[in-house]
């Protein structure tokens, strides 16, 4: 009976009944690739050719304005180290609400969910392709044409109420949005008429824009390094479980 067993064991091994021929087993190479690094960051020059579009024909539409309605522009533009000051010193504390409006449990703050989600998508979207380059062109184009425009003519005939809402609408990345824009261009609209010069509006809003857009930069940078090292991670780990098998 042993013999017989025997026998048929050498059989079963030694002629395999599906698949005539000797058979070879042999263990799939697997390559351990290194870390891969972020890929570049997208270039961002339309957003300059669009913003510098935007720019110049706000400027001329204030030109002319001011022209037609005898707005004295050229002298709401002369700057004093009072109105430099206060520009500047407005633009930081406006920037103290980063940190408030990026933070995780701004989700689950009413007042701040719908801003949260703004934040986020300008972070997926814009942030990727923002350069030193676009962060300086952006947050002084906009900052200068946008104050001129909306404080220095829209104000002078609408009023503040209805140019800070304009201004508002000019932000269309959700309700919250348009309503924080709102209450930030009747703030920027305030220094306006405290300090009769357009330099501190200008100063406050641009000062608020660079901050805002290099932080977003640095946190979308972030974000996308660790991605990346977390799949790496992930591949180092379940290469290293099947070499261990």
């Amino acid at each position: 009976m042993l013999l017989h067993i025997w026998k048929s064991s050498r059989t079963c091994l030694s002629k395999p009944s599906v698949i005539p021929g000797r058979l070879r087993y042999t263990r799939p190479r697997i390559v351990i690739k290194p870390p891969t690094s972020p890929p570049p960051r997208p270039h961002a020059g339309p957003l300059i050719r669009i913003e510098l579009a935007a720019s110049a024909i706000l400027l001329l539409a204030s030109a002319t304005w001011s022209l037609v309605r005898g707005i004295d522009l050229a002298g709401a533009l002369r700057p004093t180290l009072v109105t430099l000051a206060t520009g500047v010193g407005a633009g930081l504390l406006l920037a103290t609400t980063l940190p408030l409006v990026t933070a995780p449990w701004a989700r689950r703050v009413l007042l701040l969910r719908g801003l949260k989600r703004a934040w986020d998508a300008l972070e997926s979207g814009l942030g990727p392709g923002l350069r030193i380059r676009e962060v300086l062109v952006l947050a002084v184009c906009s900052g200068i044409s946008e104050e001129i425009f909306f404080r220095g003519v829209l104000m002078h005939d609408v009023g503040i109420v209805a140019s800070s809402i304009l201004f508002g609408l000019l932000h269309p990345l959700g309700t919250a949005y348009v309503l924080w824009a709102t209450a930030a261009g009747a703030g920027f609209g305030a220094l306006y008429l405290a300090t009769g010069s357009l330099v501190a509006p200008a100063l406050a809003h641009g000062t608020y824009n660079l901050i805002a857009l290099g932080y977003l930069r640095r946190r979308s940078g972030r974000e996308r390094a660790l991605s990346f090292e977390d799949y790496d991670n992930g591949s180092r780990e379940m290469v290293e479980a099947r070499l261990r098998r």
